[in-house]
This record gives C-alpha cells, structure tokens and sequence, in this order.
C-alpha cells in the first residue's frame, strides 16, 4: 500500500504529475476530514478509488460527505470498474452501475470509470457515461485497437474518453498512444488522449 502522502510528495518534485490520493473507508474512518488533512498538506489533483480491492460499494452513503467535498473543490474522482487479476479482487464491488447512484446524487462530480467496466460492463459503462454529463470512460487496460469492438459506436463517445496508461501494466505507452490516433484518427484521438483529461484537471484555459 502506497501512502497518499508519498504520491502528493513525489508529485510536488516533477513537473507536469498531478497527484491522485487514495482514501479507504475502512481505515479512514471520516474520508472527508482525511481529504481536508491532505489538501493542507499538499496539492491533491483527484481521487482515485478501489472498491473491489477494498471492499465496499463506491454508492455506499458513508463516503458521501467526501463526494461533497469532492464535487465542491472540482476533484476528479476515479474509480476501478471490471475485472482484476490481482488476488482477493471482489468483483461484485466493480460494476460501473453502482456509480449511477453517485452521478445522480453528485452531478458535478467527475467520475472516471477506469477500465470503463473492463471485460464485463463495457455496454454499462459507455451507458452511464452517454446518460451523465459527470461520467467519463478512462481506458487504461484496454487495448486500443480492440475499442470499436467493445464500444460499437465509439466515435460517440469520444467527448467522454480520456486516456490513460495503466504502467506499469502494459507493454508499451507509445504503442498504445499510436494504437489510439491509428483507430480514432488525430482530432478524435487529440481529444481522448489530451483535452477531455486537461479539461478534468483545470489545464485547458
């Protein structure tokens, strides 16, 4: 387990790294004061959370005060969605539809559906993420070349993919990076790979 202070430290030492913490509802027994207590710490661009890893519903009403604060402050939250190899895994705990709850309650929330419900929800996750203007579909894990055929009508969602590299777990990013503008072609691709994530993290403007 990596501290979310060592993420916000490393990131505050190279530029261009936007630091994403990492809150657990069973250890943090009040996320909303833990997020307080890392913003005064440091710069905090987002959350990132793993509800199979962990253990609980991402709808489940205890983290709502943080989704408050989070929505409040403009923080990208996103969340593991789909399968994992990784032991323990729960895979009950990653389906993206969970997360309409939270859309719904939080519409000014960013929410990321990483892996947008890899190998299973692919259909519930290009869903949500057409049904709220809140709800994106990050990609990492998935191979590139195969988006058309998981996501039928991707050149729809485009507005609402964002990029992401999955390292160390992939091959290679620069293949991944071609992989996307040879399917997308570049003013699509521009979009998944740079301007929809930019946009999240205040960089455009």
């Amino acid at each position: 387990m990596v501290p979310s202070e060592l993420i916000q430290d490393y990131c505050a030492g190279v530029a261009g790294f936007h630091p994403f913490v990492s809150l657990n509802p069973f250890l943090d027994p009040d996320p909303a004061a833990r997020l307080q207590a890392l913003l005064e710490r440091g710069r905090v661009a987002g959350l990132k959370f793993l509800p199979p890893y962990q253990h609980y519903y991402p709808n489940d009403e205890r983290l709502y005060p943080l989704y408050d604060l989070a929505q409040e402050l403009g923080l990208p939250c996103t969340f593991h969605t789909g399968l994992s190899r990784i032991p323990g895994t729960r895979l009950k705990y990653g389906d993206p539809l969970l997360l309409d709850d939270v859309a719904v309650d939080f519409p000014r929330l960013p929410i990321l559906l990483a892996h947008a419900g890899r190998g299973v929800w692919y259909e519930a996750a290009a869903m949500l993420a057409s049904l709220h203007e809140n709800v994106y579909l990050e990609i990492s894990g998935l191979p590139p070349h195969n988006l058309p055929h998981y996501f039928p009508r991707v050149e729809r969602l485009v507005d609402k993919m964002i990029f992401g590299s999955d390292y160390p777990g992939v091959p290679s990013i620069s293949g991944n990076i071609a992989a996307v503008l040879d399917v997308l072609g570049p003013t699509a691709a521009r979009r998944v790979l740079w301007e929809n994530g930019a946009r999240l993290l205040g960089l455009l403007g």
